[in-house]
């Protein structure tokens, strides 16, 4: 793609055209994005003979992409540049590499970044750190994570509540809760309150290790707090229940949201229906669908995916195919391709024992 882009600006010399700093930038982002690095360099070069001076847009593109190869000496020169022009106060340019969503991290390379731009009077921020955090949690490195934190504690970092919460949900969805809410307690020590977002993360945690009981009598809590529930913490304790098949408990709960002015969503209604289906109770998911609609809640994929498998696995093939033919009128599909035989050709086989399995084995996803 960029070499396309190369041919169109040799072009536009061609025509006495002028390539400006937009130009520029544009080629510079592409090809660090390419991992090209060297051509990247190549044109920042021409820009500045030119006359053009870069913008930050232009050096956060080469730094990240030079400390991404490894090449410390030449990322920390420029940000020594920017930093000498007032360009660049704070870590926000150098985030770039460690994003969210890394499956690797090296914690060597961290330190050496983290050393290479306090030598340049660079303030730190809390954005860098809880970018490496949250990417190392997202990656399940949760240990790496904790020892990443620690370090960094020794180095003078002053945690926030997004760095503990990230921890904590960390922790949490690995199904290590009691870790969780030993940090909790330390952010608590430390003048830090936690908010519905971290109270989230701890309820969900008990509710995937069973522990439903300790998951409500938290939640009980939660006013007390000074914390609000939110529809997600509410999901979250619907499935619990759905999960442990006490759908009443569940029932009860979606009541308990609406009178404290939280209104059901598609989640909440889907977790429902999926804990009904489980129960083999279609006539009351079938109704509690009409009533979704009926709310003028859209009921999606997933919500009549769940209904489908609940009808297949009680051999009723008519509504099956009342479901997914409603479901195709909505427009609404997987997020991937079928490949096999198709549900309509599935449901003309005769021996409804056989569809749940020829089904699955009909949804393969590229």
């Amino acid at each position: 793609m960029c070499s396309k882009v190369d041919d169109l600006l040799s072009e536009m010399r061609v025509k006495g055209l002028a390539p400006n700093i937009v130009t520029y930038g544009t080629l510079i982002a592409g090809w660090c994005k390419e991992g090209n690095v060297a051509n990247a360099l190549e044109f920042y070069f021409e820009m500045t003979e030119e006359g053009l001076t870069p913008n930050i847009f232009i050096c956060g593109s080469l730094i990240s992409a030079l400390y991404r190869e490894g090449k410390i000496d030449e990322a920390n020169l420029m940000l020594q540049k920017m930093v000498d022009i007032s360009m660049l106060q704070d870590y926000q340019i150098i985030a770039k590499p460690f994003d969210c969503n890394t499956n690797e991290i090296n914690m060597d390379k961290l330190a050496v970044v983290f050393n290479g731009a306090a030598s340049v009077n660079l303030e730190p921020t809390n954005i860098m750190w809880n970018i490496v955090i949250c990417g190392l949690c997202k990656s399940g490195k949760v240990a790496d994570a904790q020892r990443f934190f620690r370090e960094l504690l020794n180095r003078g970092f002053v945690p926030d509540n997004f760095t503990y919460s990230t921890l904590i949900h960390g922790y949490s969805a690995s199904g290590y809760v009691d870790e969780a809410f030993e940090l909790r307690d330390e952010m608590q020590r430390i003048g830090l309150v936690p908010n519905i977002v971290t109270y989230n993360s701890l309820i969900n945690g008990l509710c995937k290790s069973g522990n439903l009981s300790r998951a409500l009598n938290l939640f009980g809590k939660l006013r007390l707090k000074g914390v609000g529930p939110n529809v997600v913490t509410y999901n979250t304790l619907i499935d619990g229940y759905c999960k442990s098949g006490d759908t009443t408990g569940a029932f009860k709960l979606k009541q308990k949201m609406i009178e404290d002015g939280i209104d059901p969503n598609v989640i909440t209604y889907s977790t429902l229906i999926n804990g009904l289906c489980s129960q083999g109770d279609m006539e009351e998911s079938i109704k509690l669908l009409d009533q979704m609609i009926e709310s003028r809640i859209d009921p999606n994929y997933v919500t009549y995916w769940t209904l489908i498998q609940g009808y297949i696995r009680c051999g009723n093939l008519k509504q099956v195919s009342k479901l997914y033919e409603e479901m195709h009128i909505r427009g609404l599909f997987p997020a991937f391709p079928f490949k096999g035989p198709s549900p309509s050709v599935i449901l003309k086989r005769a021996n409804p024992h056989n569809i749940w399995a020829s089904m699955r084995a009909g949804l393969k996803p590229q």
